[in-house]
This record gives C-alpha cells, sequence and structure tokens, in this order.
C-alpha cells in the first residue's frame, strides 16, 4: 500500500502533533506511524514509540463512521414539557443511589 494515499500525510502530521504513547507518553515522529490497512472507508495505523517500543493502533475514517450507517426510521416524540422537567428535578433532588437504582426506579 503507498505510503501517502490521498490525506494520509495530513492524518500522520495530526497523530505526531496531537497524540502520545499511551505507555509512557513519548511523543511520535513521521517514521513511527505506518498505515497497516486502508479500505477506502477507514484506515488503521500503527505508531510505534520511539523509546518504550510500545505499538498503539489507530483507526480513522475518512467521513464520520455513523454515515455508513442505514437511515434510521425517525421517532417522532413530543418535546420534554417544563412540567415534566420539573418534575424530574423533584425526583432527582430526593434520589439516593448509584445509574443502577436510578434504571430501576425509572423502568420498574
Amino acid at each position: 500500500m503507498p505510503a501517502f494515499d490521498q490525506g494520509t500525510g495530513d492524518l500522520i502530521a495530526f497523530i505526531v502533533r496531537r497524540m502520545a504513547c499511551d505507555h509512557c507518553g513519548e511523543s511520535y515522529h513521521d517514521h513511527d506511524v505506518k498505515v497497516t490497512q486502508d479500505d477506502g472507508i477507514q484506515r488503521t495505523l500503527t505508531a510505534t514509540c520511539p523509546v518504550c517500543g510500545q505499538a498503539q493502533q489507530i483507526t480513522a475514517y475518512d467521513q464520520p463512521p455513523y454515515y455508513q450507517l442505514h437511515p434510521a426510521v425517525r421517532v417522532n416524540v413530543t418535546p420534554i414539557t417544563e412540567a415534566e422537567v420539573a418534575a424530574w428535578r423533584r425526583f432527582l433532588t430526593s434520589f439516593h443511589g448509584d445509574m443502577w437504582d436510578l434504571l430501576a426506579a425509572v423502568t420498574g
């Protein structure tokens, strides 16, 4: 695969400027980042740390990945009213628990 297809140089430059090794925090250099897969929709790159040798996989999309999803069926819901917001405020003010308790209280 060509090392610099359209946009690859910009992508590698972004990784070099903005990302660091997850293991030791060292910055990457251009020659540390390689494209390992490109299917026209997404690219997988491997960035190898020049200090500790730890490799990190990075996935980049040419467009937002949700564009690949099938169109969703639109759910027609009514807007939340001020009364509903006030009711939730009263409920949450007196609620004590974690997310599991909250979900149980709302759905149960």
